[in-house]
């Protein structure tokens, strides 16, 4: 079940450094690097003709590595002989130092996660995260050769050959076991749930250790990696063997049944194999509901879905302290319940079937069985009726012997029989017991063929009935797995049951919007409270759409702006568009001027981009007006746009502050955009899950655990479904812009009568 992992970035040796010979590497479409002739490279953009040198290093650069991971995205490595390891980014700019080595850099492993593994001759393997450029972990070894060490995938372990033994550790820097004796390096490694160990090494047959590190079995048959053997829920091995013979170990390596060539049996194992594998495997890349597939908005399109572990490692998001702002992420970032609840479906389909083929073989096989061990038991009980027969036959023929007159006289009626027991006695006693004892063989080889045979079926029943638990342990760890993934949907559990009717995000935004955000304005204006003369000396505020601001002044900071953020929004109750980034314009009135104070805030990031802040004496303000605009950038289609409502306010100086809001019309467009992509009506998704609902609450072959995890993920697809029900209404917005716009005019005004 594990494999060599990646392969080491091998650095050069004295010969090669010693040729100083130019090297190239390509760093991505757009960037090449040169080395190899000193402690300096070269950065070539051939598409602008530009080129520049750095050097980071204090000795000869030994290698330098591109790195794939999209977390490393855009980086290389490069080592140097004075043993440090420098990140930069393609385009030059340097980003960390990696230093801890004191002796020469072997090679380099870019690992799954995106940190960086390096060998050197000072005997230490060292784990580094790219993104601060700390250690995280090392291990002590004998190193002189990258041959030394293997990687295997799943377990995140690493192999490591020394003198007269294999030593396997964590990538946390935690040696697991010492395999004594062992000469080879491994070829494959798998741990199994007792603690034993299956080893392969290169060109000799499967072996058992134990945890401790004990060679305890060396198979006499070799059987691959992958596909060949299958360990069940009570430890024992399922091995299929070359010659396609199903072999049945205990967890210490003793044989206990066998099942013969059978090519039904072949295909049940192959595809129980199959499945642990791929269930194994599956859950290993999806560990966590935050690998699956989940949608930021309504609209389904290509940019609507994501998968959410990738989303919040490139934010470099993390909420362990913070519940409310996980609330924010799992408001907007809403898991696919579809795909969830249907995780390895295939593979349970497979194993239903499967399972009723397996049923009907053991039903057969117990039929056949006691077919076996009737017929042995009628031809055994025949055979030793005849064998008592032939004895008593026999004793009787040489009582006979003993008497020949009594023999003469048995026969005297019958010449021929008197001629042959007065000439040769023996053949006329013995020819009975000889007929008797032939059907006695008769009967009693018949009797062993049977017990053979019915031997053979109680071995094949015994691997049967091992693969049958096999097939139920898949699939009852399927359910076990989504089960535990329906338990972190968020809208599943009981404090987070109400989350998409849009109450805590409105109450959080708006806290936000009405505190600290205003804050932040004020600070930026220069004003305290007493300087507002608007009612209850509060601003105008007007928060809005991220997406559809002017694209002159959206383009200063796109650059600074999460796009995925920005497109993340949905309805809530009442009718409200809710965006995870808006564009807040503050406008506070006081008694010469309006100051206005923009920004563009990330609630999912916490974080204020573009801030600008204007102040206008009144008499400077020409004008404040409102128009309809489209915005192209809203939609995946380049060609459609949006309608949408833009507010100016416009000065002498030629100045101008503008606001765009979406409209009823761009609303509309919205709602419509979901429908048309809809497969089944809102209605109709709700009237289907209603009847799901009451169909579950009915259903009496479900225990009352599994019909409350039934009905707990039923509710929370109502309560997502009843999303796509809230009907959009612009109107709060427009009455506050208008609003907004009246207020500020006759202001304008009143300072023009007072002045």
């Amino acid at each position: 079940m594990t494999t060599e992992k990646v392969s080491f970035y091998q650095t050069l040796t004295d010969d090669e450094i010693a040729k100083e010979i130019v090297r190239e590497e390509r760093l991505d479409n757009k960037y090449r690097l040169e080395w190899g002739v000193d402690s300096s490279f070269t950065i070539y953009c051939d598409d602008e003709d530009e080129q520049k040198t750095y050097t980071r290093h204090l000795e000869s650069i030994i290698g330098v590595l591109p790195l794939k991971h999209p977390k490393n995205e855009g980086c290389f490595v490069s080592i140097g002989l004075e043993n440090s390891l420098q990140i930069s980014l393609n385009q030059g700019p340097h980003l960390k130092t990696l230093t801890g080595h004191d002796e020469r850099v072997l090679g380099l492993i870019e690992l799954d996660d995106g940190n960086l593994v390096s060998a050197s001759t000072d005997g230490f393997l060292r784990f580094w995260n790219t993104k601060n450029g700390q250690m995280i972990s090392e291990i002590e070894t004998s190193l002189e050769s990258l041959e030394q060490v293997k990687f295997f995938l799943y377990h995140d372990i690493v192999a490591i050959k020394e003198a007269n033994s294999v030593s396997i550790w964590t990538f946390s820097g935690e040696q697991i076991v010492q395999l004594e004796g062992q000469k080879k390096q491994l070829q494959a490694a798998h741990r199994l749930s007792s603690g034993n160990w299956l080893i392969w090494t290169e060109n000799t047959k499967p072996t058992l250790w134990t945890k401790e590190g004990k060679l305890i079995k060396s198979f006499s048959f070799t059987f691959p990696v992958f596909g060949a053997y299958c360990e069940l829920e009570s430890r024992q091995l399922l091995i299929k063997r070359s010659d396609s013979i199903i072999s049945l170990f205990d967890e210490n390596g003793t044989l206990e049944s066998e099942y013969q060539n059978n090519k039904d049996v072949v295909e049940l194992f192959d595809q129980l194999a199959k499945g642990l594998r791929e269930t194994e495997q599956f859950i290993s890349k999806n560990p966590d509901v935050s690998y699956f597939q989940h949608a930021r908005n309504l609209l389904a399109s290509k940019k609507s879905f994501f998968c959410a572990h990738h989303e919040l490692e490139k934010q470099a998001l993390e909420f362990e302290n913070n519940t409310s702002e996980q609330k924010v992420w799992n408001f907007f970032s809403r898991p696919i319940f579809e795909k969830i609840k249907t995780a390895l479906k295939s593979v349970i389909k497979t194993a239903r079937t499967k399972e009723k083929e397996l049923l009907k073989l053991i039903e057969e096989g117990e039929s056949r069985k006691a077919r076996y061990f009737s017929k042995k038991a009628t031809f055994g009980t025949m055979a030793w009726i005849f064998f008592v027969i032939s004895a008593i036959a026999a004793g009787a023929g040489w009582f006979l012997l003993q008497q020949p007159d009594l023999l003469e006289s048995i026969v005297s009626e019958n010449r021929e029989l008197l001629r042959v027991a007065q000439q040769n006695p023996d053949i006329l006693v013995y020819i009975p017991a000889v007929l008797l004892a032939v059907f006695w063989l008769l009967f009693w080889s018949k009797s062993r063929k049977h017990n053979k045979n019915a031997n053979r079926e109680v071995n094949n029943l015994t691997v049967l009935n091992v693969l049958l638990p096999g097939y139920y342990q898949l699939i009852d760890n399927i359910k076990s797995y989504r089960k535990k993934l329906t338990s972190q949907i968020p809208v599943l559990q009981e404090e987070n049951r109400d989350l998409y009717q849009g109450q805590f995000i409105q109450t959080h935004i708006d806290g936000l919007i009405n505190g600290k955000i205003q804050e932040l304005a004020m600070n930026e204006c220069g004003l305290d409270k007493d300087d507002i003369i608007y009612k209850n000396q509060e601003p105008i505020i007007l928060p809005t759409f991220s997406l559809i601001q002017d694209k002159e002044r959206r383009s200063q900071v796109a650059s600074k702006l999460v796009f995925e953020n920005e497109y993340s929004f949905w309805p809530v109750k009442g009718g409200t568009l809710v965006s995870a980034v808006q564009f807040i314009q503050y406008t506070f009135l006081t008694k010469d001027k309006i100051d206005v104070f923009t920004t563009y805030y990330d609630f999912i990031t916490n974080k204020a981009v573009g801030k600008e802040a204007n102040a206008f004496y009144y008499k400077d303000v020409t004008n404040i007006a409102k128009k309809e605009v489209d915005r192209d950038d809203f939609w995946e289609d380049e060609n459609k746009d949006i309608s949408a409502t833009e507010i100016v306010l416009s000065v002498a100086s030629g100045e101008k502050i503008r606001l765009t809001i979406l409209n009823e019309e761009s609303l509309s467009k919205i709602h419509q955009e979901t429908k048309d992509v809809e497969t089944i009506s809102p209605e109709m998704l709700m009237k289907k899950l209603e009847d799901e609902r009451a169909s579950i609450e009915e259903d009496d072959d479900l225990s009352e655990e599994e019909k409350q995890d039934e009905l707990r993920v039923v509710d929370g697809r109502i309560a997502e479904a009843k999303t796509s029900l809230f009907e959009l209404d612009s109107s709060q917005t427009s009455n506050k812009a208008d609003e907004a716009i009246k207020n500020i005019r006759n202001q304008l005004q009143q300072h023009k009568k007072e002045s």
